[in-house]
């Protein structure tokens, strides 16, 4: 089942529809991993394959999956799948730096990893840079950048870019013209 939040006026509303479990799955890397992940991965780990380096370094840093958490190693593989570039592994290795979680808090090098990733299109990093436009973080204060961000997130269907876009609206109202028909 998915939910996404739709604003009307000054009004949220929340719809809700199913998506058949495979097609919703697809979409959602950390279940994908879930649903793939193998010994043979965890024994290929750290060998080059941004995928692979991605679903292991996830079960490792929500020690989840049967693995001990270990955010050291969960780092290092983050790091491995994001410099090849795969969009999933920016997106959360940006969120570490964000927050200081197995590194040094950096929120430039988590606008940097989030920017990386939104460039592929990735609907969650594209809600994070809104998120850190929104409140200032690593960048100057810009509800117009976030909203740009949020606005891209939420096209894809992103339900937090959703309610965050629309929370914006509701905290930042645009002037509307006042004036009614037949005005001249």
């Amino acid at each position: 089942m998915n939910s996404h939040l739709i604003c009307a006026g000054t009004m949220l509303v929340l719809v809700t529809f199913s998506v058949p479990s495979a097609l919703a799955s697809d979409t959602d890397p950390i279940a994908r991993c879930r649903r793939k992940l193998t010994f043979d991965m965890v024994r290929k780990a750290g060998q080059g394959e941004p995928e692979t380096d991605y679903c292991v370094a996830i079960a490792f840093d929500r020690g989840d999956m049967g693995f001990k958490q270990d955010k050291s190693r969960a780092v290092q593989l983050l790091r491995s799948s994001a410099g090849a570039g795969y969009a999933p592994a920016q997106l959360v290795l940006g969120e570490h730096y964000a927050k200081g979680d197995g590194v040094q808090q950096d929120f430039r090098e988590a606008m940097d990893l989030w920017r990386q990733s939104a460039a592929q299109g990735f609907a969650g990093a594209q809600n994070n840079l809104g998120v850190a436009y929104l409140n200032g973080w690593g960048v100057p204060k810009d509800l117009n950048e976030a909203a740009r961000w949020f606005g891209l997130a939420a096209a894809q269907g992103d339900a937090k870019a959703q309610q965050s876009q629309c929370a914006s609206q509701l905290d930042n109202p645009q002037p509307t013209n006042r004036a009614g028909a037949g005005s001249v």
